[in-house]
């Protein structure tokens, strides 16, 4: 009679990663860093690295975004990054992280990692009365922030502006210049 067999020696996954960070963010591409997990001693087998706009956990797993050819998992306690590339100017990105070891058995889901891009300034100009002029792309029918720093590391909030639902950029206009010698501007979307 025919009988199957099946190799029930490793039936432990390795262990989901808890420390995944965006460590840089641009307007179309994020740094992501973890630490590699614990699979028995050993490097897991393989990630599966996925990502979606509208937030990720285990029950929509399967139909988000994955990513190519993620790294090989290094050894347990490896710190290990990723830049990821491609990504919509202005959008929010949730993501997250799966290992598999070499039987098979797969890792629950990671902490899941929201990346809020930033917005691209597309045009930018100084009007003729001395005010900063800029436009801004994101996606439509999204709020985003614009924030102003003197020195790139304290950002204050300036405005708050919408983008209709038929374009895809807004104009922002700074009329409070005068007395800075310069200034440093942002958008990210507001969720």
């Amino acid at each position: 009679a025919p009988y199957w067999r099946t190799n029930f020696s490793d039936l432990t996954p390795p262990q989901p990663i808890g420390d995944l960070t965006a460590t840089s963010v641009g307007s179309q591409t994020v740094i992501l860093r973890w630490t590699a997990p614990d699979n028995e001693g050993k490097a897991a087998a393989s990630y599966s690295i996925r990502y979606r706009k509208g937030g990720l956990w285990p029950g929509v797993w399967d139909s988000a975004a994955a990513l190519a050819t993620p790294p090989p998992p290094a050894l347990p306690g490896t710190q290990q990054t990723l830049t990821v590339a491609g990504l919509d100017t202005g959008n929010t990105y949730y993501f997250g992280i799966k290992s598999k070891d070499q039987a098979g058995n797969e890792s629950d889901l990671s902490n899941v990692q929201v990346v809020r891009l930033l917005s691209a300034i597309t045009s930018a100009k100084v009007l003729t009365n001395g005010q900063f002029q800029c436009s801004f792309a994101g996606e439509a029918g999204r709020t985003y922030i614009i924030q102003v720093s003197t020195n790139l590391t304290q950002w204050q909030p300036l405005s708050t502006n919408t983008i209709g639902f038929t374009n895809s950029t807004f104009v922002f206009t700074d009329s409070q210049t005068s007395g800075f010698r310069q200034r440093f501007y942002r958008s990210f979307q507001y969720q």
